[in-house]
């Protein structure tokens, strides 16, 4: 039986909360892989649409644009013209890797897309509106490949691998994608890395694999300085002051001169959830010099989400495991960003396969309310049989004073009771649908709550 207790007594919250200054909006059924803001101040996001067909799933690169408020301002869906279904069981658009405004306001996104059993990098370009302007696709490896990925006042910038050579190159391009210039990194064909360009049109390559190696390039490709540190690290970002910054098991800033300015370990984020619990998934710098970072939590039974905001001094101002139901019951995380009052965060719930847009406050939070926590006490109940098929009994430690609810895996709430000095209940679960379902148990008198999954199934052996 799978199971989690919940408590007050935890360090971080996870979150059960509304407020007035916030809003989440529940999307049209897709993939989503990035969240920006645009140039006139609202947010777009991209992703992968699935549509199925006999026997096949084609995917379509879609583009869905929201105002601060939450309200849709339009939503276009491109298959590029993909017709092929002939070959494997699905095709077409696999997965959007980057999307930038470019100085025209038009939007260039880059992407792996699938045709007749072969593998392609895409490019696309649309106005403003999201309607097609430009489509080109490259067998992937190809060295025509290319994903713009940063826009400098007029100007936009692009790293690229060429396997042929196995050097990184920076490439400048225009708004048409095609090449103005491009240089090759010097030794960057001595291992594979992770890359990023600063304002000042600093280079930046990173490598981990038990230490991490740091390089600072020119724009110009020459090596100009480069450095290890035994922090291990691996998603970069560059905060307003123009730090590097890289995030894995910890927050590791550096100089300008790749020295360590600062390290964050993961326990002083997120005190009490070991690292191997935790999936760093993003981090995006933010106004006031600090960053917004976010992944994934694994406790058994739940997938989870959690969020911190860390300062340009490296500590702590606020992070949260989110409870399972009360951020619309996501528990994936693909993107989050600042934005006016507070944060954006685009999430997925892979059991009903909803794909949710969240507004959070400037702390991190749904209302202003206290919020309950996990901690790792032990458990107050057993519930047997599971599966089963009519009745499932909850058999206490103790007696138990409080509110027992049953929901689906979306959070929905399907039954409620309050239950006063117990040792026993019995649930009906007979007019249930088969599927996982949830048992929630609402202890009075600690405040703390326990949840517990099972599994109805008229054909329980």
């Amino acid at each position: 039986m799978k199971k989690i207790i919940l408590s007050p007594l935890f360090c971080f919250a996870l979150l059960s909360l509304h407020a007035q200054d916030t809003w989440n909006v529940q999307m049209p059924s897709f993939w989503p892989y990035h969240l920006g803001k645009t140039n006139d101040g609202n947010l777009l996001l991209v992703g992968r649409k699935a549509t199925v067909l006999p026997g096949f799933n084609k995917g379509s690169h879609y583009m869905i644009k929201y105002n601060l408020n939450g309200e849709l301002l339009w939503e276009k869906e491109h298959d590029f013209g993909f017709s092929d279904t002939s070959v494997g069981q699905s095709g077409g658009v696999y997965a959007p890797h980057t999307l930038i405004q470019a100085p025209s306001g038009n939007f260039i996104s880059s992407g792996l897309y699938n045709e007749s059993g072969v593998s392609y990098c895409y490019n696309f370009i649309t106005n403003e509106q999201g309607d097609s302007l430009f489509f080109q696709k490259f067998v992937s490896g190809s060295v025509d490949c290319i994903s713009p990925r940063y826009v400098f006042i007029s100007q936009i910038y692009a790293m690229r691998y060429n396997q042929n050579t196995g050097y990184y190159s920076v490439a400048e391009i225009s708004e048409n994608l095609d090449i103005v210039y491009e240089v090759a990194l010097e030794n960057s064909n001595e291992y594979l890395a992770r890359s990023i360009i600063d304002q000042d049109l600093n280079v930046y390559t990173e490598k981990f694999g038990g230490e991490t190696w740091v390089r600072k390039y020119s724009i110009s490709g020459d090596l100009q300085l480069e450095e290890t540190h035994e922090e291990q690290c691996s998603l970069l970002a560059i905060n307003t002051e123009g730090y590097l910054t890289c995030y894995y098991e910890g927050l590791l800033q550096l100089n300008s001169d790749l020295s360590k300015r600062w390290y964050l370990p993961f326990e002083d984020i997120l005190p009490s959830w070991p690292p191997h619990y935790i999936s760093p998934k993003v981090i995006n710098a933010t106004s006031d010099g600090g960053f917004i970072l976010g992944g994934d939590a694994s406790v058994d039974p739940f997938e989870l989400v959690f969020l911190a905001k860390i300062n340009e001094n490296g500590t702590k101002d606020w992070g949260f495991v989110y409870d399972p139901f009360y951020l619309s019951a996501i528990n994936t995380l693909s993107d989050v960003i600042e934005t006016v009052g507070g944060y954006v965060l685009l999430g997925r719930n892979s059991f009903t396969g909803t794909t949710w847009l969240i507004k959070v406050d400037e702390n991190g939070l749904l209302s202003d309310t206290n919020t309950p926590a996990a901690t790792a006490s032990a458990s107050m109940v057993s519930l047997f049989p599971n599966p089963a098929s009519s009745f499932i009994n909850l058999q206490f430690t103790r007696p138990f004073s409080g509110n027992i609810q049953v929901m689906d895996m979306s959070g929905r709430l399907l039954q409620q009771q309050s239950v006063d000095l117990t040792n026993t209940v019995i649930l009906n679960i007979g007019d249930l649908p088969d599927g996982m379902y949830w048992v929630r148990l609402n202890d009075q008198a600690t405040g703390a709550y326990e949840m517990l999954k099972f599994v109805k199934s008229l054909y329980r052996k």
